[in-house]
C-alpha cells in the first residue's frame, strides 16, 4: 500500500483546515515572529497551544462542533 493510500485513508472522516484553522495559523506565525525578537517564554506558550488546538481540530472526527466553531468564529470575525 502506498504512502498516500495509508494518508487519505487516515485522513478519511476527519476534519480538516477551514477558516479558524487559517487564523489560528496566521496567529501562530505571527506569535513565533514576535518571539524571535522578544524571546519569552509565555509567548511560546502560547504558541504551543495555538499548535495543539490546530492539530486538534485538523485531526478531529468531530465534523458537527468542528463546524458550529468555525461558524461561530466566522460571525464574529465579520
Amino acid at each position: 500500500m502506498k504512502f498516500q493510500d495509508r494518508l487519505q485513508k487516515f485522513m478519511k472522516g476527519r476534519y480538516g483546515p477551514d477558516d479558524l484553522y487559517n487564523f489560528l495559523f496566521f496567529l501562530y506565525v505571527l506569535l513565533f515572529v514576535i518571539n524571535l525578537f522578544i524571546k519569552s517564554n509565555i509567548i511560546s506558550v502560547m504558541e504551543l497551544l495555538v499548535i495543539v488546538v490546530m492539530f486538534y481540530r485538523f485531526f478531529s472526527k468531530k465534523i458537527y462542533v468542528r463546524s458550529n466553531e468555525n461558524q461561530k468564529f466566522l460571525k464574529f470575525h465579520q
